[in-house]
Protein backbone atom coordinates (compact mmCIF):
# COMPACT_ATOMS: atom_id res chain seq x y z
CA UNK A 1 0.00 0.00 0.00
CA UNK A 2 1.56 3.28 -1.12
CA UNK A 3 1.36 6.31 1.12
CA UNK A 4 1.84 9.90 -0.02
CA UNK A 5 2.94 12.56 2.45
CA UNK A 6 2.23 15.79 0.62
CA UNK A 7 3.34 19.03 2.22
CA UNK A 8 4.08 22.69 1.69
CA UNK A 9 6.83 24.24 3.78
CA UNK A 10 8.08 27.81 3.67
CA UNK A 11 10.92 27.65 6.21
CA UNK A 12 11.32 23.88 6.61
CA UNK A 13 9.16 23.00 9.62
CA UNK A 14 6.38 21.22 7.71
CA UNK A 15 9.09 19.41 5.76
CA UNK A 16 10.74 18.31 9.03
CA UNK A 17 7.39 17.04 10.35
CA UNK A 18 6.64 15.25 7.06
CA UNK A 19 10.04 13.54 7.21
CA UNK A 20 9.46 12.56 10.86
CA UNK A 21 6.12 11.00 9.89
CA UNK A 22 7.72 9.17 6.97
CA UNK A 23 10.49 7.81 9.20
CA UNK A 24 7.97 6.86 11.87
CA UNK A 25 5.62 4.85 9.70
CA UNK A 26 8.65 2.98 8.37
CA UNK A 27 7.00 1.99 5.12
CA UNK A 28 9.24 1.73 2.07
CA UNK A 29 6.22 2.53 -0.08
CA UNK A 30 5.98 6.10 1.18
CA UNK A 31 6.60 9.11 -1.04
CA UNK A 32 7.38 12.56 0.34
CA UNK A 33 6.02 15.18 -2.04
CA UNK A 34 6.91 18.85 -1.59
CA UNK A 35 4.30 20.96 -3.35
CA UNK A 36 6.88 23.72 -3.61
CA UNK A 37 8.74 21.83 -6.29
CA UNK A 38 6.47 18.99 -7.34
CA UNK A 39 4.89 18.49 -10.69
CA UNK A 40 1.30 17.33 -10.91
CA UNK A 41 0.88 14.38 -8.55
CA UNK A 42 -1.17 11.33 -9.56
CA UNK A 43 -3.06 10.43 -6.39
CA UNK A 44 -4.60 7.27 -7.84
CA UNK A 45 -1.45 5.28 -7.03
CA UNK A 46 -1.76 5.97 -3.29
CA UNK A 47 -3.98 4.19 -0.80
CA UNK A 48 -3.36 6.71 2.02
CA UNK A 49 -2.67 10.42 1.73
CA UNK A 50 -1.21 12.67 4.43
CA UNK A 51 -1.48 16.43 3.87
CA UNK A 52 0.55 18.91 5.89
CA UNK A 53 1.21 22.60 5.77
CA UNK A 54 2.60 25.44 7.77
CA UNK A 55 0.47 28.45 8.59
CA UNK A 56 1.79 31.98 8.21
CA UNK A 57 -0.27 35.01 9.20
CA UNK A 58 -3.31 32.77 9.56
CA UNK A 59 -3.13 31.27 6.07
CA UNK A 60 -1.83 28.15 4.42
CA UNK A 61 0.35 28.42 1.34
CA UNK A 62 -1.10 28.90 -2.10
CA UNK A 63 0.27 25.59 -3.40
CA UNK A 64 -1.52 23.53 -0.71
CA UNK A 65 -4.71 25.51 -1.09
CA UNK A 66 -4.68 24.96 -4.85
CA UNK A 67 -3.75 21.28 -4.48
CA UNK A 68 -6.67 20.58 -2.13
CA UNK A 69 -9.09 22.48 -4.35
CA UNK A 70 -7.92 20.69 -7.51
CA UNK A 71 -7.97 17.23 -5.90
CA UNK A 72 -10.84 17.38 -3.41
CA UNK A 73 -12.88 14.62 -5.07
CA UNK A 74 -9.97 12.17 -5.10
CA UNK A 75 -9.00 13.13 -1.55
CA UNK A 76 -12.51 12.35 -0.34
CA UNK A 77 -12.30 8.87 -1.89
CA UNK A 78 -9.18 7.87 0.07
CA UNK A 79 -8.13 7.70 3.70
CA UNK A 80 -6.59 11.09 4.54
CA UNK A 81 -4.65 12.39 7.53
CA UNK A 82 -3.92 16.08 8.10
CA UNK A 83 -1.33 18.09 10.01
CA UNK A 84 -0.60 21.77 10.47
CA UNK A 85 2.49 23.52 11.78
CA UNK A 86 1.68 26.66 13.72
CA UNK A 87 3.27 28.39 16.70
CA UNK A 88 0.24 29.71 18.58
CA UNK A 89 -1.20 26.85 20.61
CA UNK A 90 -4.13 28.97 21.82
CA UNK A 91 -6.01 29.17 18.52
CA UNK A 92 -4.93 25.91 16.89
CA UNK A 93 -8.55 24.77 16.36
CA UNK A 94 -9.39 27.95 14.49
CA UNK A 95 -6.23 27.64 12.39
CA UNK A 96 -7.06 24.01 11.56
CA UNK A 97 -10.56 25.08 10.52
CA UNK A 98 -9.11 27.76 8.26
CA UNK A 99 -6.43 25.48 6.81
CA UNK A 100 -8.56 22.73 5.27
CA UNK A 101 -12.16 22.63 4.00
CA UNK A 102 -14.72 21.29 6.47
CA UNK A 103 -15.59 18.40 4.17
CA UNK A 104 -11.96 17.25 4.15
CA UNK A 105 -11.50 17.77 7.91
CA UNK A 106 -14.59 15.67 8.61
CA UNK A 107 -13.40 12.97 6.20
CA UNK A 108 -9.89 12.71 7.68
CA UNK A 109 -9.21 9.65 9.84
CA UNK A 110 -6.58 11.61 11.81
CA UNK A 111 -5.41 15.15 12.30
CA UNK A 112 -2.49 16.67 14.16
CA UNK A 113 -1.43 20.05 15.44
CA UNK A 114 2.33 19.53 15.11
CA UNK A 115 3.47 22.74 16.79
CA UNK A 116 5.86 24.99 14.96
CA UNK A 117 9.12 26.86 14.78
CA UNK A 118 10.39 30.36 14.24
CA UNK A 119 13.57 29.82 12.23
CA UNK A 120 14.94 33.34 12.08
CA UNK A 121 17.90 32.26 9.96
CA UNK A 122 15.51 31.07 7.22
CA UNK A 123 13.36 34.21 7.23
CA UNK A 124 13.90 37.27 5.12
CA UNK A 125 14.67 40.61 6.76
CA UNK A 126 11.04 41.79 6.87
CA UNK A 127 9.79 38.48 8.29
CA UNK A 128 12.44 38.58 11.03
CA UNK A 129 11.48 42.11 12.05
CA UNK A 130 7.76 41.27 12.15
CA UNK A 131 8.26 38.05 14.13
CA UNK A 132 10.63 39.70 16.60
CA UNK A 133 8.22 42.59 17.19
CA UNK A 134 5.11 40.44 17.52
CA UNK A 135 6.61 37.69 19.68
CA UNK A 136 9.51 39.40 21.40
CA UNK A 137 11.87 36.52 20.56
CA UNK A 138 15.51 37.25 19.82
CA UNK A 139 16.60 33.87 18.47
CA UNK A 140 15.09 30.88 16.69
CA UNK A 141 12.52 28.89 18.67
CA UNK A 142 11.24 25.33 18.19
CA UNK A 143 7.95 24.16 19.63
CA UNK A 144 7.38 20.98 17.65
CA UNK A 145 4.91 18.68 19.39
CA UNK A 146 6.50 15.25 18.92
CA UNK A 147 3.93 13.60 21.18
CA UNK A 148 1.13 14.65 18.82
CA UNK A 149 3.21 13.59 15.81
CA UNK A 150 3.80 10.16 17.37
CA UNK A 151 0.04 9.76 17.86
CA UNK A 152 -0.50 10.68 14.21
CA UNK A 153 2.15 8.15 13.15
CA UNK A 154 0.35 5.44 15.15
CA UNK A 155 -2.98 6.26 13.49
CA UNK A 156 -1.40 6.25 10.01
CA UNK A 157 0.43 2.97 10.69
CA UNK A 158 -2.81 1.35 11.87
CA UNK A 159 -4.57 2.59 8.75
CA UNK A 160 -1.83 1.16 6.54
CA UNK A 161 -2.45 -2.27 8.10
CA UNK A 162 -6.19 -1.98 7.45
CA UNK A 163 -5.82 -0.88 3.85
Amino acid sequence: MRTAIIYESKHGTAEKVAQTISDGINNSLTDLINLGGARKTDLTQYSIIVLGTSIHAGKIGKAMSRFVKDNIITLLEKPVALFICYMNDADKDLQFSNAFPELLRNHAFASCYAGGEFKLEKMNFIERIIIKRITGIKSSVSNINYEQIDQLISRISANILIN
